[in-house]
């Protein structure tokens, strides 16, 4: 399963759809991560473009999030280096790391650490309201 844009929720749903029809076998995330393309993009093959910080927060996050999920028996990160066209990988295009590489390695050696907490404000401008807050991210 690709999981781009899946959340943790819809994995679940996911898993139970494979219980009802009597499959128990587990899930493979063949296919996951976040383009660190922003803010020289906002879109990267067909995914929402996050900055470095983000996504090395998100890698650690999942992770922890799936070692916690007996179900699942194997998540592969897409992609080590950054090419010309994408931004995805955890070192760049020059083979340096970014800030993405210190975390895959930091979650690998401890993968049952806490996710990050859901942290949300609202403040107003103007005549609207502005959400703003971060948390665990399994999708971008």
């Amino acid at each position: 399963m690709h999981f781009y844009s899946l959340t943790l929720a819809s994995l679940r749903s996911f898993r139970e759809v494979q219980l009802a029809n009597g499959d128990t076998k587990p899930l493979w995330l063949d296919e996951f991560g976040w383009s660190s393309c922003w803010p020289k993009h906002k879109i990267q093959q067909e995914q929402a473009c996050v900055t470095p910080k983000v996504q090395a927060a998100n890698i650690v996050n999942v992770f922890r999030s799936l070692a916690r999920t007996p179900y699942v028996a194997a998540e592969v990160l897409y992609q080590l280096q950054d090419s010309r066209a994408e931004d995805f990988g955890v070192l760049n295009e020059q083979g340096a790391h970014k800030p993405s590489f210190a975390a895959l390695s930091r979650v690998l050696a401890a993968p049952f650490g806490a996710p990050s907490p859901v942290t949300l404000s609202l403040r107003r401008r103007g005549s609207q309201v502005v959400a703003g807050g971060s948390g665990p991210s399994a999708t971008t």
